[in-house]
């Protein structure tokens, strides 16, 4: 599909935000999951997940951070919002 936008609904038979936790469920075969690189990768490396669908791409999604002032932002914040610029 090359080039075309196609729309597929899903329905999750589990919803969460924590990518530690669909991991985990995958891996129990429980179903398909979209995660980063970094949460999988220990389990892409030893074979208990392999990609699916890779022909397939996903909309981009852009992060946002918004703070009031540096003055209160942890050294931990700076760091991850500059080396994201």
């Amino acid at each position: 599909m090359q080039g075309k936008v196609a729309r597929i609904k899903v329905s999750p038979s589990v919803h969460a935000t924590n990518g530690e936790l669909l991991r985990e469920l995958a891996v129990d075969g429980a179903g398909v999951i979209m995660q980063p690189t970094f949460i999988v990768a220990s389990e892409l490396a030893q074979g208990t997940l392999v990609p699916v669908l890779m022909d397939y791409q996903t909309l981009e999604l852009n992060l946002f951070a918004v703070y009031l002032s540096r003055r209160h932002l942890s050294n931990k914040g700076c760091v991850c919002l500059s080396t994201r610029s």
